[in-house]
């Protein structure tokens, strides 16, 4: 219980943390397009040059961050892909066999009652992990997709203001600043954007197809073991139809003493 709860704090820190990085993000993005759609040259570049110690100190505490969180990110990501593998699993579970013949009511009671719990706890561990997974990657994205605006609007500002100190101001800022400064990383193996989603998600398509090709095969397999019963049970009626038969012959022959 207590690994537990440490665990979820330690996850929901990471995620405020980002969500508040992302913030600040959005305040530098505000105020630049304040000024820029003020068309004020005299104060665009200082402010420029002002938000550029903020760019460069978010920077700084972003790759502080990624060392700080990295590890815990990479066991994230490496948890959801169990989750998306369990879920997989439990959707390939078979449904609930029928009471056998030397089953008791009791005893069929209980194993119903064992499954039923046992799949309600694999359901909502799996959703937990799920759902933290998908908070921490929307609030790496939204802190990126901040990023990205802000280098769209110096880039909008760099080319309204060309052959000005303004260009250079932001082509300074443009060379140091990339989308990477607000990005995410796992453990440094990997960024938490939208191309980690298009590879989780391919994986998600990818384990489904093959979800349906085993329920398929299952299906196709319990046909065969059912045809195989009708085979055995039609050759065993078969044969005792011939006994019968046999049997019958025999006694009418010995009744009427009759040869064939």
């Amino acid at each position: 219980m207590v690994s537990t709860i440490a665990s979820l704090s330690s996850q929901l820190s990471c995620i405020l943390l980002v969500i508040g990085l992302a913030q600040v993000f959005a305040g530098v993005h505000e105020r630049i397009r304040a000024v820029a759609d003020s068309s004020d040259s005299t104060r665009l570049s200082p402010v420029l040059r002002r938000e550029f110690h903020v760019l460069r100190f978010l920077q700084t505490l972003t790759h502080d961050l990624n060392d700080a969180y990295g590890l815990l990110v990479l066991m994230d990501c490496i948890r959801d892909m169990v989750a998306l593998v369990t879920v997989i699993g439990l959707f390939l579970q078979p449904p609930f066999s029928a009471q056998a013949e030397e089953e008791t009511d009791a005893d069929f009671a209980q194993r119903i009652e064992t499954i039923t719990r046992r799949t309600y706890w694999e359901w909502s561990s799996v959703s937990i992990a799920l759902t933290n997974g998908t908070v921490k990657v929307a609030a790496c994205l939204y802190c990126s997709d901040k990023v990205k605006k802000i280098l769209r609007l110096l880039r909008t500002v760099r080319d309204e203001n060309q052959g000005t100190e303004i260009e250079d101001t932001c082509m300074m800022i443009l060379s140091e600043i990339d989308e990477s400064t607000g990005a995410i990383a796992a453990a440094g193996l990997k960024y938490i954007n939208l191309e980690y989603v298009a590879e989780v998600m391919g994986t998600w398509i990818t384990y489904g197809i093959l979800v349906f090709q085993t329920r398929d095969a299952t299906i196709g397999d319990g046909d065969n073991v059912k045809t195989k019963d009708l085979y055995r049970l039609m050759a065993y009626l078969e044969e005792v139809a011939h006994n019968e038969s046999e049997i019958l012959v025999d006694f009418i022959q010995q009744r009427f003493n009759v040869t064939q």
